[in-house]
């Protein structure tokens, strides 16, 4: 039986591997000027992605490039609201320049986490996302606050991380913790086999938790992701 997988990733955010990337994914998430990305450089991924029939979708975050928009970010809801609005329609307005819809939006880093716990940060983001439309999907965790302010207006697809850590609360481990990153490639395959056939994964504990994903990322700026991704394809053509 086939598996019908979808693994994303967030490109066009200044890693050397985009290239060698997309043709092994089914979705892509492009920086849009938030963290990184110019026009230049969306209009790259855009056309890589088309290139690989790639699905595509923005990816902003908050407008913080000095840290990457891995850092919570002091900024009033207006503000922040204007930022998603306009770094979406920058996105927007490169991938119709090539015949290219968008697919999905995917919030970055400090932005995805607070959104995913924080009510308020949710609906900020909705609120700004719903001012451009509802034809798209949005990518978020499980049983999310995102989810939960999105589900009445969205197609809402839950996203698992395949090299990333889950404390047993279902969040992500810190990133300045060691055990953050996932680099064994048998275990990040472990990771999307145990979600797709029992809605669970391993958490640092050892213990399995109940998660839901059905588009699972790998992170595009790590030396492991071509070495992960290569296996998890082998292993797919004979699942």
């Amino acid at each position: 039986m086939k598996w019908n997988i979808d693994i994303n990733c967030d490109l066009g955010e200044g890693a050397k591997n985009d290239e060698k990337i997309m043709p092994l994914i089914n979705s892509c998430n492009i920086a849009c000027g938030g963290h990184y990305g110019t026009d230049i450089t969306i209009e790259k991924a855009v056309k890589l992605a088309k290139k690989h029939g790639v699905k595509i979708g923005a990816h902003p975050s908050f407008p913080d490039p000095i840290n990457f928009g891995r850092a919570i970010m002091e900024i009033d809801s207006e503000t922040l609201k204007k930022s998603i609005i306009e770094q979406v329609l920058r996105f927007q307005r490169i991938a119709t320049k090539f015949d290219m819809s968008m697919n999905h939006v995917k919030l970055h880093g400090a932005l995805y986490n607070q959104a995913a716990k924080d009510i308020k940060v949710a609906q900020i983001a909705v609120e700004a996302l719903l001012q451009i439309g509802t034809d798209y999907a949005i990518f978020t965790p499980h049983n999310s606050a995102l989810e939960e302010m999105g589900q009445p207006h969205f197609r809402i697809i839950p996203e698992v991380f395949i090299d990333r850590t889950y404390q047993t609360d279902g969040s992500l481990t810190p990133r300045s913790k060691a055990n953050a990153m996932i680099i064994d490639p048998v275990k990040a395959w472990n990771q999307i086999k145990n979600c797709h056939l029992n809605n669970k994964v391993r958490t640092i504990t050892n213990e399995f938790i109940s998660l839901k994903g059905k588009t699972y990322c790998i992170h595009g700026d790590a030396s492991h992701s071509l070495n992960i991704l290569y296996y998890i394809k082998d292993q797919l053509t004979h699942a």
